[in-house]
């Protein structure tokens, strides 16, 4: 079993890094030159915001069992947002300039469509990585999507 006083997890990237790079007015973002992967074209976009810019932080907790400690730091950050022809994201990546004993933080998350029978494709996270070095160790996760359900429900108002 790995050393529990010191984890790197995932947690909510696959939905705040499309929010943030699509909403977040303190982000600085530039197209960059296009990439070629299995005969597909992508788009690149990479973009960067610095501390005084408040939109990147990072949660560290400290786990006594009987008493948790959590700590957030606002930090810099830049990474890069690979998108397809139509601009639909298949790739974010993320790194932080973190302070103190945590160094290198970095998460990667790709998308794909799921095409369900009569039901229009959507995109959806396919995989996710993040990881961390601490004095010299490296911590990271990783995590596979996967046995998508699709919750719906349709309201009608009926007048009497």
């Amino acid at each position: 079993m790995p050393d529990l006083k010191h984890v790197v997890g995932t947690g909510g990237e696959w939905s705040e890094l499309p929010s943030m790079v699509g909403t977040e007015l303190g982000l600085i973002v530039h197209q960059a030159a296009d990439v070629v992967v299995n005969d597909r074209r992508m788009k690149v976009f990479q973009y960067r915001a610095d501390i005084e810019d408040g939109v990147c932080n990072f949660k560290s907790i400290r786990d006594f069992v009987f008493l948790e400690i959590n700590k957030v730091v606002t930090v810099a950050c830049y990474g890069e947002v690979w998108t397809d022809e139509d601009t639909n994201i298949l790739r974010i990546s993320e790194r932080y300039e973190l302070p103190g004993k945590w160094k290198n933080y970095q998460g990667v998350v790709t998308y794909g469509w799921l095409q369900k029978k009569d039901e229009p494709p959507r995109l959806i996270p396919l995989t996710i990585y993040t990881q961390a070095e601490r004095k010299g160790k490296v911590y990271w996760c990783r995590g596979q999507f996967s046995d998508y359900q699709i919750f719906d429900s349709r309201v009608k108002i009926v007048a009497k």
